[in-house]
């Protein structure tokens, strides 16, 4: 579950457009029970922006620490926590 004051605590250090594209991940993660596949094409419709762009958003959230690549997905340890809790994974 969503604690919005943990949530301005840990992107305060994002652009709005990092934090926008963070919380677009997780809201899929949430709404398909499962992490994002790590395509380009897959994210710039998630970022609804460039292909380029949603390369270089990805590669900031990576280097900030709030999501991660696994395999050919993209992994955040939070939202898959609280899948597993919630019994979807």
């Amino acid at each position: 579950m969503m604690d919005p004051s943990a949530w301005d605590f840990g992107t305060s250090s994002l652009t709005l457009e990092q934090e926008a594209a963070y919380l677009r991940i997780i809201n899929a993660m949430h709404k398909h029970r499962a992490p994002v596949p790590d395509n380009d094409r897959v994210l710039a419709g998630l970022f609804r922006c460039s292909t380029r762009k949603a390369r270089s958003l990805l590669a900031s959230l990576i280097a900030a620490g709030k999501i991660r690549i696994e395999g050919e997905s993209i992994i955040n340890d939070r939202a898959i926590s609280d899948l597993v809790h919630r019994g979807f994974v």
